[in-house]
């Protein structure tokens, strides 16, 4: 998780560092500093309407091993409708953790939609 969280604020940098209201993003880490049983583990919000993406980190210590759990509360919020369409809900998996010369991230949008499609 802490990976990805560095990895999001490089991408997105906090509000009071970004003087454009315009671009400016909130990237919260669910877990930061306990277990918070939340369906997701990180969340990026973004500026007016462009609304909420919700993260969930999934990792192994595997080079390739694609397939991962998920719980039903994960897979229930991501299946959740708000205003009429699904949440934002992506997958973040990571792979060879542990190994930092080898760890790779691989992202998954819109996780309900890929599944759905059979991706």
């Amino acid at each position: 998780e802490q990976l990805v969280y560095q990895l999001l604020l490089q991408r997105y940098p906090p509000w009071g560092c970004n003087t454009d209201t315009k671009t400016a993003h909130r990237v919260t880490w669910m877990n930061q500093d306990k277990e918070t049983r939340a369906p997701y583990d990180l969340k990026v919000e973004g500026p007016g309407e462009t609304g909420t993406v919700f993260i969930e980190v999934k990792t192994t210590t595997s080079r390739d091993a694609n397939v991962f759990d998920m719980s039903p509360w994960e897979w229930d919020f991501a299946s959740t409708r708000l205003r009429g369409a699904l949440v934002q809900y992506h997958v973040y998996r990571v792979f060879s953790a542990g190994a930092p010369d080898h760890v790779r991230v691989r992202i998954i949008r819109d996780m309900t939609r890929a599944v759905e499609a059979g991706e």
